[in-house]
């Protein structure tokens, strides 16, 4: 605007849309997901189930259900559904550590499909066609983010 150089801005909005779409649909089919979750009670049920775990299964479950969880539903709604009840079985342990340690582990869901918001918007950021190439390259440290996550929780 203050450059000289014109801009035509119906051009630039529709280059814009045309890229971000598919994450908008993305965002509002999670959020759908969520509500009828929480409508039908399945959000209550998974809260139940995981306060209901103890010891070792406790922190098997985080580590497996957690990234898968956060797959299907994208972090944000993963910890939405999972985050205050995960930080409820852990109240005597200190809540920093825990906080951190569960925000590492539903990070890794990013990566996941189907929702894969991080890995999809990376292989679109630097032109790779192919998911699976961005999700192998990323295999190893995720394991290591779980191992760190679950690690973190037990010495909380």
């Amino acid at each position: 605007m203050f450059t000289a150089k014109r801009v035509n801005l119906l051009k630039v909005a529709k280059t814009s849309m045309t890229g971000a779409i598919e994450i908008v649909a993305l965002f509002a089919a999670i959020g759908a997901v969520i509500q009828v979750m929480t409508m039908t009670g399945a959000r209550g049920l998974m809260v139940i189930m995981t306060l209901g775990l103890t010891g070792p299964f406790l922190y098997l479950s985080i580590a497996v259900a957690s990234p898968v969880i956060a797959g299907l539903l994208m972090p944000f709604g993963a910890a939405g559904v999972l985050g205050v009840p995960l930080a409820m079985a852990f109240l005597d342990l200190d809540a920093i550590w825990v906080t951190s340690a569960l925000s590492l582990l539903l990070g890794v869901g990013a990566l996941l499909p189907p929702t894969a918001v991080s890995g999809l918007f990376a292989a679109q950021s630097v032109g790779v066609e192919k998911y699976s190439d961005i999700l192998k390259k990323c295999a190893v440290p995720a394991v290591l983010c779980l191992i760190v996550g679950v690690t973190v929780l037990l010495y909380a």
